[in-house]
């Protein structure tokens, strides 16, 4: 599936870029905080996988050990563990949200979040060799308007990950 997706890179806007937009600045801790109160929300969620899941977080939750690419499409769980994956978003590359939202609606709902689109790639280098990452996010049934969100350290930047459109 790789190969078939359109990846968006966004960075936060700095205390200065903020400034002279005419908006607050916030910190990375509020910004999480702020997106995963929209991710988890009914309508936005469809489900969040751990990369490689903390081992609080599964035995809260799971009562298993340790594995890569553990899933959640349980709503109430995942609000359950929502400081668990906070901390997750703010170390990085650790969590994937699949939101029910369309590639253009996350954009939208980042650049409100004074958030900046830096790029719109084919692929990441991140996914260019076989690495846990790019075993969960093969493992994925993207529907046409869903998104991953890809939080790297500290929420800057944050990675869309959609399925390309095709032309036909």
């Amino acid at each position: 599936m790789i190969g078939q997706l359109l990846v968006v890179e966004l960075d936060a806007l700095n205390y200065l870029q903020a400034e002279e937009a005419g908006k607050s600045y916030l910190d990375a801790d509020d910004y999480v905080s702020r997106f995963l109160e929209f991710f988890l929300q009914e309508q936005n969620f469809s489900e969040v996988v751990w990369v490689e899941a903390p081992q609080s977080w599964l035995k809260t939750l799971l009562g298993q050990e340790r594995v890569p690419c553990q899933t959640e499409r349980s709503l109430e769980a995942a609000r359950r563990s929502e400081q668990a994956l906070g901390r997750g978003c703010m170390r990085g590359w650790q969590l994937f949200f699949v939101l029910n939202k369309s590639l253009q609606e996350m954009t939208e709902f980042l650049a409100a979040a004074q958030y900046r689109v830096v790029r719109e790639i084919e692929f990441l280098p991140h996914f260019s060799k076989p690495s846990l990452l790019t075993t969960c996010l093969e493992s994925f049934q993207l529907g046409l308007k869903q998104t991953i969100v890809l939080f790297a350290h500290d929420a800057d930047p944050v990675y869309l990950i959609a399925r390309r459109e095709s032309n036909s």
